[in-house]
């Protein structure tokens, strides 16, 4: 028995130490930041401006009727990407605020597919992203922040939209077309 709480124990203290820092500062984003973790897993590794690439946080799991926080920091100001890309049929929300608590954007769909997308010019600063999913259910969802010029995770609906009208039936006969939540796969000429 007391082998098994050992392995228990030891285990326990091997996943904690991978777990990303919570920023721990009841007045961080009007208090929605206390209990939010650090996109890069510290204050110092989570400066979108000075990163060379995204920032992700796979997997994060939503609770029912809750939210999970992200904080990440600016150093320039600039054009940047926040986005939530929801798993299987998950639909994501997000809001982003400044360090006060205001909220500077709220997305709900922009990033195609149920997945949010805000891309939006932020002053330097420390941010948070509270990810819920619509309708108060429970979501699992992918996180990145990133400045304009990073690779996106979501296409964006500009960009869905446009590649969905560019297709000819021919070139559809080779690629799913999007509906709703439902990948259809055409079968034209086939008989």
């Amino acid at each position: 028995m007391n082998f098994r709480i050992g392995i228990f124990m030891m285990g326990a203290g091997f996943a904690l130490s991978a777990v990303p820092a919570l920023a721990q500062d009841a007045a961080l984003c009007g208090g929605v930041g206390e209990t939010g973790l650090w996109m890069g897993g510290s204050p110092e590794a989570s400066d979108i401006s000075t990163s060379a690439s995204f920032i992700d946080q796979p997997g994060m799991m939503v609770p029912p009727g809750g939210e999970t926080v992200s904080l990440f920091s600016v150093s320039t100001a600039g054009d940047y990407r926040i986005e939530a890309n929801p798993n299987f049929d998950g639909d994501t929300v997000i809001d982003i605020r400044d360090a006060g608590g205001e909220i500077v954007v709220t997305d709900d769909d922009s990033g195609g597919n149920f997945a949010s997308r805000a891309d939006v010019a932020l002053e330097p600063g420390t941010y948070c992203v509270s990810t819920r999913a619509f309708g108060g259910g429970s979501v699992i969802a992918d996180l990145r922040v990133g400045r304009a010029e990073h690779e996106a995770l979501t296409p964006g609906w500009g960009v869905a939209l446009k590649g969905l009208q560019a297709l000819t039936p021919a070139s559809r006969r080779h690629r799913p077309r999007l509906w709703g939540r439902v990948r259809l796969m055409p079968c034209w000429g086939r008989g």
